[in-house]
């Protein structure tokens, strides 16, 4: 959400196959940081995202697309404040087939709204990706580029190095480092099961006290990151019911005032635990 999760659809892929349209629900259990008092806070993650790949007859892509993402908490006891959190984007690009086959260059214009959506001025944050693919064989490609967006504390820039390998018929391994790597098993033609890493680093703007700009998502550092175990079941070709379950690591969410200094009263009482996402998703392979 408004996060380090990019995927580099169709020709230029980190992954084998494209999602047109995903449906996903993620919940977080409730949980009591020490020092919080006991007060125990539970959270949800709605995810909706959308592709349009428009092929030309020069093989190049014009990709239109977009997500939104709510993220909720819900709090027993003397909690600290709790936000709503929502991000908006669009993704538009072109994924463009070079002049040597052997290579492809993505582009993608990433601009987005962050925050409490209770007022939008700030909220604002552009971005982009620029990736550069390699196509080894029809089996190994490695992509190379970096990724910058604006957040409320500042320009963030991270250099991207990524490989879709499909190793045999049954697996692939997949991802884009640091932000996302996946190891997937075709179990029979309806079922996939796979282990997965993903990184997030994010900002959102708050109106709903002056005192408080922003809050941000993971360590400064590090971000938020989840390991997971998931399972892909297809009821037909296209149409593919999921579901997830893994630990986070550095979920947290801290405030900052307008001169960037941590508010510790502001922060939302989270600590890291397990996770349980489902969904559904109208997908395609690609080859």
């Amino acid at each position: 959400m408004g996060l380090i999760s990019i995927v580099i659809p169709f020709n230029g892929n980190a992954q084998p196959f494209v999602d047109v349209l995903n449906l996903k629900y993620r919940w977080f259990p409730a949980n009591a940081p020490a020092e919080n008092n006991g007060s125990r806070v539970t959270g949800s993650l709605e995810e909706v995202t959308f592709l349009l790949p428009i092929v030309t007859k020069s093989k190049n892509v014009i990709l239109i697309g977009g997500d939104y993402s709510g993220l909720n908490f819900h709090a027993s006891g003397p909690a600290s404040p709790i936000y709503s959190l929502h991000s908006a984007s669009l993704q538009l690009g072109f994924d463009q087939q070079l002049k040597n086959p052997a290579w492809r260059r993505t582009f993608l214009f990433l601009p987005k709204l962050n925050g409490d959506f209770k007022g939008l001025s700030k909220s604002f944050q552009p971005g982009g990706v620029l990736m550069y693919t390699y196509k080894k064989n029809d089996n190994l490609k490695y992509h190379f580029g970096f990724y910058y967006n604006r957040e409320c504390f500042g320009d963030y820039y991270i250099p991207l190095l990524g490989v879709d390998w499909k190793i045999n018929s049954s697996m692939n391994l997949f991802g884009d480092l640091p932000n996302n790597l996946s190891f997937e098993i075709k179990i029979s033609h309806m079922m996939t099961i796979g282990t997965g890493f993903t990184s997030t680093i994010s900002s959102f703007r708050i109106h709903s006290q002056d005192v408080i700009s922003y809050i941000r998502e993971g360590d400064n550092v590090l971000g938020h990151d989840q390991v997971k175990i998931y399972l892909n079941y297809y009821i037909s070709k296209n149409i593919v019911l999921f579901g997830e379950t893994g630990q986070t690591i550095n979920r947290k969410y801290t405030g900052y005032d307008n001169n960037g200094k941590t508010i510790p009263s502001a922060n939302i009482p989270t600590m890291d635990g397990i996770f349980l996402a489902g969904g559904v998703a109208y997908r395609f392979a690609v080859e």
